[in-house]
Formats: C-alpha cells, sequence, structure tokens
C-alpha cells in the first residue's frame, strides 16, 4: 500500500534537507500524536521546537504529513510513515 500524498510530500520535504532522515526513525516507537516520538520529534528533538526550525507553519505541517486533526488520524498518517520509512530503507 502506498503511503499517503501528503507524506510523500513530506518525505521529499525531508530528502531535501538531509536524505539520510529514514535511518534515523525508530519505526517501532513512531508516534504522530507525540511531539517527541513523531517524525519531527525523532529528528528535532520536539515537533514544536522543529517548525521554527524548519520554517513551518502548523497549516504547512500538516499538508507536509507532519500533523493532523483527530486522535483517528494520528494512526493512520503514523502508519503511512512506517510505510514510507521502511520502503526507503529497502530501497537503499
Amino acid at each position: 500500500m502506498k503511503a499517503p500524498a501528503n507524506v510523500e510530500r513530506g518525505a521529499a520535504f525531508l530528502d531535501e534537507r538531509d536524505p539520510n532522515w529514514p535511518n534515523k526513525i525508530d519505526v517501532g516507537r513512531l508516534d504522530l500524536g507525540d511531539c517527541e516520538l513523531c517524525i519531527l520529534g525523532q529528528l528535532y528533538g520536539d515537533y514544536d521546537e522543529a517548525l521554527p526550525e524548519l520554517s513551518l507553519s502548523a497549516r504547512e505541517a500538516e499538508r507536509l504529513g507532519f500533523n493532523t486533526v483527530g486522535p483517528q488520524r494520528y494512526w493512520h498518517l503514523t502508519a503511512g510513515w512506517i510505510r514510507e520509512v521502511l520502503s526507503r530503507r529497502t530501497a537503499a
């Protein structure tokens, strides 16, 4: 199953900054509902600290699949990021 389009956009965004980012993600702990265990949290220490560092608004972060609204959607987004990370590791 392919990752959602917003996850693909977010992955491309991260590729521009650090092509090795997939190897820095602990997929076993990945949780988009947790500011420290989400994609940006694992890469930058905390979601809220990452946004200004990456010059992203909350709206842009949502468009890139780094955040969503609603607890059920966090699970879906987390699953999409896990697929994206594992797919990139396999391709490498």
